[in-house]
């Protein structure tokens, strides 16, 4: 066997293993960071920058309003709230500019980007 077949395996077990342990963290990680953010925010619920839409915090997004902060494919305000320990996304957070909209004024917003020129899809590294 050889050292990558043998981590795929051990990777493969320890996931099946720790699944409850590791959902337990995240969820964890999520509530921690979100509480911290809406503190850091200064509200007690995520809105809508644009609409103010606030039923539901799933369906609100993070728009990069600098795209040249943007690392990667996921690197979403719902993917840091899981996967982050507070300290990280602390750091994260302080380092990125970005607005709260909703799904669809997020879509919106992309749309005028593109249709005036400003923004253009590019792939992530």
């Amino acid at each position: 066997m050889t050292k990558k077949e043998y981590s795929k395996a051990y990777y493969k077990i320890y996931h099946q293993t720790h699944k409850a342990q590791n959902k337990n963290r995240a969820y964890r990680n999520r509530d921690k960071n979100m509480e911290w953010f809406l503190s850091f925010l200064g509200t007690s619920k995520l809105h809508c920058n644009r609409c103010k839409y606030d039923k539901s915090s799933a369906a609100l997004q993070m728009h990069h309003t600098n795209t040249n902060q943007k690392v990667s494919k996921i690197d979403q305000f719902s993917y840091w709230l899981k996967t982050m320990g507070l300290k990280s996304f602390q750091d994260k957070i302080l380092k990125t500019d970005f607005e709260i909209l909703c799904a669809n004024c997020h879509a919106e917003l992309h749309e005028e980007l593109r249709k005036n020129g400003e923004y253009q899809i590019t792939s992530c590294p």
